[in-house]
């Protein structure tokens, strides 16, 4: 039987249909089936429900979201999920099963994260109540004991049975080491195991939209703009914050190799410390670039006060406008920036440089 989103062949043909199927090659896959991705999803998305059928079909990794005791960010946790699913299906041809344990961002009680703000065309375990079904495949490891288990931090457990269950190592380094840090492939590949399971659903769009709305960031499309992500507060602790000018520096460098040069109309900065909106919008002053300057952030936030629904809101705000803008300017050493580029390459026939995504150190985009 061919269930949708679940047996790897039915997936890449029903998910992406300008994509030739997926290989079950235990080495690295060919990038020459990456074509483009339509501006829309070819069906409506709905919830995969978890069943029998499933489970007799096909062979699963089952991942807890988030994965240990350290809640991390939003953004964090989604590289980690696409990661561990970028690399698990490239070597073992694994298809996820999501557990949503308790993580704040969650957008209700019976809905967390993946179902409540995205398209995920994997089965996710928001509920006690789902766990049954999936309990007999996986062993001797206890689905219940595995959610609520703060501490979890075993690998892979890879006994032969349906279900593996899988530990709080993300294979970031690992997914980038087959591809030799190509990244250009890299990010090819990234982008076409992630974007089927990253739009936004009907309801997430439409309060972004209200949002975007409430707050006069809905200009037109067929004008210039830009879009900034300054990463601050928490990330100062590994390193040192980067100025403004760097990042203006950096759009005005990308936009002078363009030709006719454009006329910048829009201005977004996307961060969690409005002092960067300030220094950003002297920064353009100076450089006599008189775009118009939006931010959606209005004061500095600590991280314990973003761990709410509302705040996961504000966050996909700031990732649709970052999508949407004509060019991109932030770091790949971050997530929401990692995530940003991603996102640029759902929607775009045209990926060149990332999507117009573009690191203030000239760095190459990365999983990091």
């Amino acid at each position: 039987e061919s269930i949708a989103g679940v047996t790897k062949q039915n997936t890449a043909q029903h998910l992406l249909p300008n994509d030739t199927t997926l290989s079950t090659s235990l080495s690295k896959k060919s990038a020459n089936d990456l074509t483009h991705f339509n501006t829309t999803l070819p069906i409506p998305w709905t919830p995969i429900e978890l069943t029998e059928t499933m489970l007799n079909s096909g062979s699963f990794f089952i991942y807890k979201f988030p994965p240990g005791y350290r809640a991390w960010g939003l953004a964090s946790n989604l590289m980690n999920l696409f990661s561990k699913i970028m690399y698990l299906d490239e070597l073992y041809d694994r298809s996820p099963i999501a557990v949503e344990a308790d993580f704040g961002y969650r957008r209700n009680s019976t809905h967390g994260v993946l179902t409540g703000y995205f398209t995920p065309r994997f089965p996710v375990l928001d509920r006690l109540d789902q766990y049954a079904l999936a309990q007999p495949y996986m062993g001797n490891r206890s689905l219940a004991k595995f959610v609520t288990n703060v501490f979890w931090t075993s690998a892979t457990n890879r006994k032969n049975t349906t279900i593996w269950v899988t530990g709080v190592h993300t294979y970031r380094f690992d997914i980038q080491d087959m591809y030799n840090h190509q990244p250009d492939e890299f990010y090819e590949k990234v982008v076409r195991h992630a974007c089927p399971h990253l739009q936004f659903n009907d309801e997430t769009k439409h309060e972004i939209q209200q949002i975007r709305k409430d707050h006069g960031l809905d200009w037109a499309s067929n004008v210039t703009s830009v879009a900034f992500h300054v990463r601050r507060t928490d990330k100062v602790k590994e390193t040192e914050p980067t100025r403004g000018e760097e990042y203006v520096e950096k759009m005005l460098q990308v936009i002078r190799g363009v030709s006719p040069l454009p006329t910048v109309d829009h201005c977004y900065v996307a961060t969690d410390d409005v002092a960067a909106v300030m220094e950003i919008k002297s920064a353009l002053k100076r450089a006599n670039v008189s775009c118009t300057v939006h931010a959606l952030q209005t004061s500095k936030q600590i991280k314990k006060e973003r761990m709410n629904s509302t705040s996961a809101l504000a966050l996909l705000t700031d990732l649709d406008i970052l999508q949407e803008a004509t060019y991109f300017i932030g770091t790949f050493s971050s997530n929401v920036g990692n995530l940003a580029a991603i996102l640029r390459g759902c929607h775009r026939s045209n990926r060149p440089h990332f999507a117009h995504s573009y690191d203030v150190f000239d760095e190459q985009f990365s999983l990091r």
